[in-house]
């Protein structure tokens, strides 16, 4: 029996525990399977009955995990290339097959929808594109009503690993992104998580954001800024900042911040929290904060 790129997102209800994302199978001394592998499986339950005996001489079980639901909706770019986001928000935010997917990106640049965001940044977390020299502008505000947003790269658990990034120029065009919600808790995190491209005249308007490192409105790590503004509340262990957690050598201009900057650990910034070894050359220009930033003992400041 093989069981690979599965998961498993509903509810299990047994008193008896005789259920599980893999019902059941025999691994006892009669009748037994001859042997099972379940490979690259996630499931918001137990992954097996807890009613099937270990037997490791018959099951092999390999990078699977048992994951909250906020961190299953990105669960799509462990699973391989059958899967995607869900874009249309039509299986409650989970994964999706590859062809129950119909959005696209429009060969203008110009962005309408919440699911159009989504597929760029499944495209980007997948290493599937950076869209490096391609612009995409918003034609109007859009809401994202709340539902677990998944960033535009970065997005790791492990701050030592900035992950996949935007390379492109991502212009709002005075627009606003409403209703941010990212809760999971991994690093790198912001409507971009990170980014080594530009970004423009885009404003969060407002929404909550948890993360552990690099946790930020705008950008977690990295990109050229300017005339953005976050109105979110932003929340993370170490390097939260407003509009930037981490800063490259990249400017940071024209931007402000309102929203609550809150961080458990080292470092909280207004508009920036921290620039790292690389920022030689970094600019912060015509900003301003009125957020409340605080701090568990040391390290905060404005910007």
């Amino acid at each position: 029996i093989t069981v690979e790129n599965c998961y498993h997102a509903g509810n299990l209800t047994d008193t008896a525990k005789k259920t599980g994302m893999i019902g059941f199978y025999n691994t006892g001394s009669t009748n037994p399977i001859a042997s099972i592998t379940v490979k690259n499986c996630h499931s918001t339950a137990d992954l097996k009955c807890s009613q099937i005996t270990n037997n490791t001489s018959l099951e092999t079980y390999s990078d699977n995990s048992k994951l909250t639901t906020a961190q299953m909706v990105s669960v799509a770019t462990n699973l391989g290339t059958a899967y995607i986001y869900d874009c249309e928000w039509e299986n409650e935010g989970y994964p999706v097959l590859s062809w129950q997917c119909n959005t696209t990106l429009p060969q203008n640049g110009i962005l309408s929808s919440a699911s159009q965001l989504r597929l760029i940044a499944w495209q980007v977390n997948s290493g599937k594109n950076t869209f490096s020299g391609k612009t995409f502008s918003l034609s109007g505000d859009l809401d994202l009503e709340g539902r677990e947003w998944v960033p535009i790269g970065g997005n790791t658990t492990s701050a030592a690993n900035s992950g996949y990034a935007f390379d492109g120029t991502f212009d709002g065009k005075g627009h606003s992104i409403r209703n941010l919600r990212i809760s999971v808790g991994n690093c790198y995190v912001g409507f971009f998580g990170r980014l080594t491209g530009r970004l423009c005249n885009l404003g969060i308007k407002n929404g909550t954001v948890k993360g552990k490192q690099g946790v930020a409105g705008l950008s977690g790590c990295g990109g050229n800024i300017d005339r953005c503004y976050n109105g979110a509340s932003i929340q993370g262990t170490a390097i939260v900042g407003g509009v930037v957690g981490t800063s490259t050598n990249s400017p940071t201009t024209n931007c402000y911040n309102t929203g609550s900057v809150t961080a458990s650990g080292d470092y909280a910034g207004g508009i920036v929290a921290f620039y790292s070894n690389a920022a030689n050359g970094a600019q912060l220009k015509n900003c301003y904060n009125i957020g409340k930033i605080s701090r568990s003992d040391k390290c905060t400041g404005d910007p």
